[in-house]
């Protein structure tokens, strides 16, 4: 397997614009860049079990997950591991819920049905929004060192920064995006670094890791693995 996403040095004193809903805690996943993922959880819960809950959700789902402990205090989950604490600013963007399975069963409460049900006003008065995938493509802008390292392609026609892994015999690692004026650089994920599951089943959400990038060895391109497809999985019965 070959790692395709980076890890990065945690910000300090961060602000993120999130999901701008008053009813926490709750955790808001970020299945692309226009649509969050709301999971409520018990407020007569102690801090430690809502902690549990978010730390093993987002190691499962393997997805960027944020825990907004106040509507303005919130600690973003990290992929990578990476824990940061944030200041949360609210931004109005899609929200949808009830599709992401927490990992345990949630106990029911007179509090959680009343949030849930001003949670499902909340959306129905923002209406229907339209939600396209990441034009990104879950990239990042490269640093000095990674412009010039994934430069180029082999003598196989392959991107630069890709490696061939020796267990699925795919392609992984990253390069940069092709055909783009401001470079970007994209994560490409082998069979074997499928690591985004449900929380529930601890079945992979869809066939390829979601908010990636595989490379395609019989066209020499690279296709992208929307986020969308976590809404898609139903656990097997």
């Amino acid at each position: 397997m070959i790692p395709s996403h980076r890890s990065a040095t945690p910000p300090v004193g961060l602000s993120l614009l999130l999901p701008g809903f008053q009813g926490t805690p709750y955790l808001a996943t970020r299945i692309e860049p226009e649509l969050y993922h709301l999971l409520l959880l018990p407020r007569e819960w102690p801090l430690y079990s809502q902690l549990n809950v978010a730390f093993r959700q987002a190691e499962t789902n393997r997805l960027p997950t944020h825990f907004l402990i106040t509507p303005d205090s919130s600690l973003w989950l990290q992929p990578c591991g990476a824990v940061v604490p944030a200041r949360a600013e609210p931004r109005e963007v899609a929200i949808t819920f009830g599709k992401l399975q927490p990992c345990d069963i949630l106990p029911v409460d007179i509090d959680l049905i009343e949030r849930y049900g001003a949670l499902k006003q909340y959306v129905r008065e923002r209406g229907d929004r339209t939600v396209g995938c990441d034009p990104d493509q879950g990239g990042w802008i490269p640093s000095t060192e990674e412009l010039e390292g994934y430069d180029g392609t082999s003598r196989d026609g392959v991107p630069a920064g890709l490696e061939r892994c020796e267990e699925c015999g795919e392609w992984g690692g990253a390069c940069l995006a092709p055909g783009r004026i401001d470079p970007l650089v994209l994560p490409v994920s082998c069979l074997c670094e499928n690591v985004s599951e449900c929380a529930r089943c601890n079945e992979p959400f869809y066939e390829r890791r979601l908010q990636s990038n595989w490379y395609d060895e019989d066209d020499g391109a690279l296709h992208s693995v929307p986020g969308l497809h976590a809404l898609e999985h139903v656990c097997p019965e």
